[in-house]
């Protein structure tokens, strides 16, 4: 239930991607709107990522991974390794139940 104290790590039972998942799917995304291949710790925007190629990567992190990053974000942790534990932590986040909503 909504108000017992979870046992154990939150993701483990539901299925969330693990860290290293997300950073592999981060990595396609980058991939895919910039165009190059790209490593973990390279920038978004030092491979040319602009506000354009920007809101295509947080719309297929939005698709993808169900999880709403803001542009801020992209710029405040522009790498993969970076990014992706505020992305794993959303995805955590998001799996609270909001009582008021039951």
């Amino acid at each position: 239930m909504w108000w017992e104290t979870p046992t154990e790590d939150p993701s483990a039972d539901r299925g969330l991607l693990g860290d290293p998942e997300v950073q592999s799917v981060l990595l396609g995304i980058w991939q895919d709107v910039l165009g190059v291949p790209v490593k973990a710790s390279d920038s978004f925007f030092d491979l040319n990522g602009d506000s354009f190629t920007a809101m295509r990567a947080l719309s297929l992190i939005r698709a993808q991974l169900g999880c709403a990053i803001s542009i801020v974000d992209l710029f405040d942790y522009p790498s993969v390794e970076e990014l992706a534990p505020l992305v794993q932590q959303s995805l955590v986040g998001d799996q609270h139940v909001n009582p008021e909503t039951q």
